[in-house]
């Protein structure tokens, strides 16, 4: 009789969290790419982050203020901020 088993690091409830939050992560992912490619061209240019998804919100706590002030430096061309 064939006797199938279940790999252990799998089953284990870390093995299934870490398979889900990469599933969520994945899908995330997907769906920014697709909202990126609807984009109007009349839209202002989209600023891609270093980290995918959560890069602009690390860069906001360590950076603080400075970190539009640094987008403004970097992308001049973009409305970021008014002064």
């Amino acid at each position: 009789m064939l006797e199938l088993s279940m790999d252990p690091r799998i089953s284990s409830p870390l093995g299934i969290a870490v398979i889900v939050i990469g599933a969520i992560a994945a899908l995330l992912f997907l769906a920014q790419q697709y909202a990126l490619s609807q984009r109007d061209p009349k839209e202002p240019p989209f600023i891609a982050p270093r980290i995918p998804l959560i890069g602009h919100l690390i860069s906001q706590f360590t950076e603080g203020p400075k970190f539009f002030c640094r987008l403004k430096y970097v992308f001049p061309d973009s409305v970021i901020l008014q002064y």
